[in-house]
Order: structure tokens, then C-alpha cells, then sequence
């Protein structure tokens, strides 16, 4: 993913990102901030991008990462290697 494609998802509402990409943010906020919001229409224009098997992929992959990175905050775990304002490289193919 592209550094341009990262610095989008930011405002990804406002961006011209493609509305599925949007759907994924849009659960991942929902998910992570009040799990309540999500509604019928929304859940609808979920089900124009994906099936009920992806739905469940993307939900069980988001609540996962999140419960993860909410643990790891909370104890203060970094990796030995971080340094502010780095990255981890990405294997390439």
C-alpha cells in the first residue's frame, strides 16, 4: 500500500478512496468506537461489497487487531526495535 493510499484512509470519507475501501474504514471505526451505530442501511450498502462470509472475515480481523492494539497500549508493549516515526520494512515479492 502506497503512503499516499495510507495518508487517505485519515479522511477517508472525504477522500476518493473506492466506496468498498470506504465500507471497510467506515466498519473498522464502527467497530472500534461503538459497535451499537451499525444499522440497517449501513449494513445493506456492506452487503453491495461483500458476502456474509467476507462480513465475518473482516469483523473477526478487525475486532482482533483492535482487542490487540487496546492490550498493547494499555500495558505500553512496543516492539524492541521501535523508534518513533519508523516503519517495519515489508517483505517484497
Amino acid at each position: 500500500m502506497s503512503e499516499e493510499k495510507v495518508q487517505k484512509m485519515y479522511d477517508f470519507k472525504n477522500s476518493d478512496l473506492s466506496e468498498r475501501e470506504k465500507a471497510v474504514l467506515r466498519l473498522t471505526e464502527i467497530i472500534a468506537t461503538d459497535p451499537h451505530t451499525l444499522d440497517d442501511e449501513f449494513f445493506a450498502q456492506l452487503k453491495k461489497h461483500f458476502s456474509d462470509e467476507q462480513l465475518l472475515d473482516l469483523g473477526v480481523a478487525i475486532g482482533l487487531l483492535n482487542g490487540l492494539h487496546r492490550f498493547l497500549e494499555t500495558f505500553g508493549v512496543l516492539p524492541d526495535s521501535f523508534q518513533e516515526g519508523a516503519s517495519c520494512d515489508l517483505p517484497r515479492k
